[in-house]
């Protein structure tokens, strides 16, 4: 029963013909308050992608579209919808005029066809009128692509002949200003009211109405050899096809064509439309289609684009696939250096641990391609409102993690590709840092527990979840809630090594410590002093961490030199956790290309108190807290010389036909109108959406004190719960190295114990990692010979 419609689409053709299919890739970004070199950065990567000639020779066609949370206000264009607009004036080459604004049921709407004939949208939201936050964007964008513009592109054909009302006849072949087809489309009859052409009541120019589209004749010049001419209707109001018969469909949409449209007796209006990214694939029955999603300050390029894709066509049953993710920032900050090697440890082996043996457990909405049949399965579960406690955690506070949990649920499987690589500006201060991981970590036990709590179903449904598999997820659970614990008997042995102080002295200092943070935390003390206490939390724990690696390091090396040149193996216990430490090595040289960030490994070492015992500690206490940590006091810049579009006609004059500069901001035509004047089909569509599904008058399940007395209630019970079943790990792991110290002398035994506690995670991971970074070079050598 999984993914039958998937399946079906494959199974009639080999590899060879899935990977030469056509597929629509809709590049969907969330955005909320992003600075100007973040907005930035991702609209290069935009214009590199959407202009790309690589993707185009692959046949996947482009279409990007960009939710901007709080970018207007009413018919008002907010500063972070300026900034946005500036932005893509000057990064992108747009011809002149070429683009209009549209005041929608959500709020404000911007599109234009870039010069390869690429569509580009912004959706400024109004939080007036629809919600806010990222899983509403996501929402809107899932419903707007799944349930409307793919329909219109992928399913409906536009090149097939209909009759229409009378119009005056049009066909395409010179310039002229938008202006002129909003005079025709909106001009006043005889008797002065206002008519509508119903040849454009369902179309602007980015959706042609019903039309024969032919081609001119092979013996052509070389310029109308480009152009397909368009009659639209004779006389009576009845198409007619050219005396020119029309190319194959397969011919039809790898075209860059120029359109414009005139009557018979004057032109109206022109725009550079590309058949291969609007209507082309719906030639073709056999497709794919993806969402691609992004944050906004990503970069990436169309050879990250690809690598997703192909990984996506190759297994009909993969749901969604990542890429490798570099974390980036404008200062040398420590924060940032911890975050350098904490991605890459990950990448290397979790992610691609889990690629291998069963299915990676989120892919981040950063960057990260989904199956149009994957988010339709999930998607009316992803959109329902947070109706309990629990539910804010998982909906609200980890939409990527989530997202993926469902789609597992649902059979499908999650892949990565570290061939995608792409990068991000992650926190850079301690706070922005502490935020967001908050509502990382938050998501993550709940997801866990998600998991674990449906591993049947998952067993049964999902061929991912072997049994190896799901003891691996459940041991990982079980170290991540016993991360603090863990972490306390390690510094613990370590200064007791190191300086020679008793352990049960050391252990329960360290562990009253945690328990007064705890309580300091929940006492809901201002953010500024919780701050200064945690970063002298930092400074203290991490200090000691170092103390405690380099006096081990010097220690572990005398004795087993010493051994060495007794031709004696007296120190098993060193070996293992040398063993432990040469992982991330092993890693490092499995991907060579990143070696470097071995150094990074350093400050990692100083801030692992900060990760596993600090982190864990802050989230559970401030539970209550459902900020979104980053880019809240963001400022916006626009620029003073930036006009905009006004709801208002301009006296009808000729144009000609010209780019517009970067930084030139003249590529909005100089009239805005209402959705429902230019598209009324488009204009009802949002109109449902908000009134049924997103709108602000939409119940959203518990109200803002209920949720706040939810979390209240549980934040005790989850504080209590935390620090007891960790205060019971130290007092097991305590007691069996007293036990075993007095029983045998020699830690070698507890040594063992202690990574025996670990499991099985350490084997399954750097095993995977192996077998990951095996089969790419395979596929390199195989592609090479």
């Amino acid at each position: 029963m999984i993914q039958q419609k998937v399946f079906r689409k494959h199974s009639n053709e080999g590899m060879e013909q899935a990977m030469n299919r056509p597929s629509r890739v809709y590049i969907c970004t969330t955005m909320y308050q992003e600075a100007e070199h973040e907005m930035a950065r991702l609209l290069r990567s935009l214009d590199q992608v959407m202009t790309s000639q690589k993707l185009k020779r692959k046949n996947i066609y482009i279409e990007s579209h960009i939710f901007l949370d709080n970018g207007a206000d009413g018919k008002e264009m907010k500063d972070f919808g300026k900034q946005l607009l500036s932005l893509v004036e000057e990064t992108i080459e747009l011809r002149a005029e070429s683009g209009i604004m549209l005041y929608t049921p959500y709020g404000i709407q911007l599109h234009w066809v870039l010069e390869c004939g690429t569509p580009l949208f912004i959706h400024l939201k109004d939080t007036a009128k629809v919600k806010a936050k990222k899983r509403w964007s996501q929402v809107m964008y899932m419903e707007y692509i799944l349930k409307y513009r793919s329909k219109w592109a992928g399913m409906h054909n536009p090149y097939e002949s209909k009759t229409m009302s009378s119009n005056p006849s049009f066909t395409y072949d010179s310039t002229e200003s938008l202006d002129r087809l909003n005079d025709y489309y909106l001009s006043n009859d005889n008797n002065g009211t206002e008519r509508r052409n119903p040849t454009f009541t369902n179309g602007n120019f980015l959706d042609i109405p019903d039309i024969i589209l032919n081609h001119p004749g092979d013996d052509a010049d070389d310029n109308s050899a480009d152009n397909f001419t368009i009659d639209m209707a004779s006389n009576d109001g009845s198409l007619y096809p050219s005396e020119t018969p029309s190319r194959a469909g397969s011919d039809l949409f790898v075209k860059e064509t120029p359109l414009e449209i005139h009557t018979q007796e004057s032109t109206i209006f022109s725009v550079s439309l590309s058949m291969s990214n609007i209507a082309g694939p719906s030639i073709s029955q056999s497709m794919d289609n993806y969402v691609l999603m992004t944050d906004a300050d990503m970069s990436f390029d169309d050879g990250a684009v690809l690598a997703v894709v192909d990984v996506c066509k190759k297994e009909p049953d993969v749901g969604g696939v990542c890429g490798r993710t570099f974390p980036t920032g404008l200062y040398r900050h420590p924060i940032l250096w911890l975050q350098v090697f904490e991605f890459a440890k990950d990448f290397w082996m979790i992610k691609s641990s889990q690629n291998v043996i069963g299915s990676v457990m989120c892919c981040p909405g950063c960057f990260s391609l989904f199956r149009f049949e994957a988010l339709s399965d999930i998607f009316s579960t992803y959109s329902s409102p947070t109706e309990t406690v629990m539910d804010v955690f998982t909906k609200d506070n980890g939409e990527d993690r989530w997202m993926c949990t469902l789609m597992m649920l649902k059979g499908w499987k999650l892949r990565y590709t570290q061939a995608g690589q792409n990068s991000t500006f992650c926190p850079e201060t301690t706070l922005e840092f502490m935020k967001q991981r908050r509502r990382w970590l938050l998501s993550d036990y709940t997801n866990a527990l998600l998991v674990i709590q449906n591993v049947a179903n998952l067993m049964t449904i999902n061929s991912a979840f072997s049994l190896t598999y799901v003891l691996y997820v459940v041991q990982l659970f079980l170290i991540m809630v016993l991360y603090p614990g863990a972490t306390v008997m390690m510094l613990s042995l370590g200064l007791e090594l190191g300086s020679g102080l008793p352990l049960v002295a050391i252990t329960p200092t360290f562990y009253l410590l945690i328990v007064g943070y705890s309580i300091v935390l929940v006492k809901d003390i201002s953010a500024s002093v919780q701050l200064v206490i945690c970063k002298l939390l930092i400074v203290v724990l991490g200090v000691g961490t170092l103390y405690v690696f380099g006096s081990t390091a010097v220690i572990i090396m005398q004795a087993l030199i010493n051994d060495y040149n007794h031709q004696e193996l007296g120190h098993i216990e060193y070996l293992l956790i040398l063993s432990l430490a040469a992982t991330y090595l092993l890693a490092a040289i499995v991907h060579p290309s990143e070696l470097k960030i071995l150094l990074y490994g350093i400050p990692y070492m100083f801030f692992l108190p900060l990760l596993n015992i600090i982190l864990p500690i802050y989230a559970m206490c401030n539970i209550v807290d459902q900020s979104w940590g980053t880019r809240d006091n963001q400022l916006a810049k626009v620029p003073k010389f930036l006009s905009l579009p006004k709801l208002k006609k301009r006296k009808r004059k000729k144009k000609t036909r010209s780019l517009s500069h970067k930084g030139s901001y003249t590529s909005l035509n100089s009239s805005v109108l209402d959705l429902q004047n230019f598209n009324e089909d488009e204009d009802s569509f949002w109109e449902r959406v908000v009134k049924n599904l997103i709108g602000v008058n939409v119940p959203g399940g518990m109200s803002s004190d209920e949720r706040t007395e939810g979390l209240r209630v549980m934040r005790k019970k989850v504080v209590i719960w935390f620090l007891s079943i960790n205060a019971v790990w130290v007092i097991i792991l305590c007691g069996c190295y007293g036990f075993l110290l007095q029983l045998m002398d020699n830690k070698t035994i507890f040594s063992v114990v202690m990574i025996s506690s670990l499991g099985l995670t350490p084997l399954i991971q750097v095993t995977g990692m192996l077998v990951d970074r095996g089969c790419v070079l395979f596929r390199l050598i195989r592609k090479y010979l």
